[in-house]
């Protein structure tokens, strides 16, 4: 049986090793190849065999770098684009209004005059009057009541139905 020490002791060794194979497979697999032998000039005497000026040029030239030039026309990943919102909806030029056609009445001198619920607000008022916008009270009977818009365009409203028109908006 192995005591605590014995343990960590063991586990250390084991990491030691895993961590020096590693190390060996690192080395031994980097990739490069063996460097090519310098061009040796058969004729050349013996001191000046051996061109060590292409050998620094080729070392420090520019030409193995620019590969890692970035592009130019390319987005930045560290500079985000501006966001530009689109532009906002055109507002609306119609709104659609609720006509409530509740009965009419008739005044002493004989007139009609129609109750009609625009919205939230009551209007009364007799034939030719303005019920909302460009629409007018064309005629007063006890089921319906008739509009006519300013194209003369009628349309009915039925008692107590709620009919939608689409007036627009100034």
């Amino acid at each position: 049986m192995l005591g605590t020490s014995d343990k960590r002791t063991m586990l250390s060794a084991l990491l030691l090793a895993w961590l020096a194979f590693l190390a060996f497979q690192i080395v031994r697999n980097l990739g490069g190849g063996a460097p090519a032998p310098p061009e040796v000039s058969v004729f050349a005497p013996i001191g000046a065999r051996i061109n060590r000026g292409r050998q620094l040029e080729q070392t420090f030239s520019t030409t193995l770098y620019s590969d890692f030039k970035p592009a130019r026309n390319m987005s930045n990943p560290f500079y985000s684009i501006p966001f530009v919102p689109p532009p906002p909806p055109d507002p609306p030029t119609t709104r659609p209004v609720d006509l409530l056609y509740q009965g009419f009445f008739v005044s002493s001198q004989g007139v009609k005059k129609a109750y009609v619920l625009v919205g939230d607000q009551l209007v009364i008022g007799p034939v030719g009057s303005k019920v909302v916008a460009q629409y007018l009270i064309a005629g007063i009977a006890p089921g319906a009541m008739m509009i006519k818009d300013g194209a003369g365009k009628e349309l009915t409203v039925n008692f107590n139905t709620k009919t939608q028109v689409v007036v627009s908006i100034k």
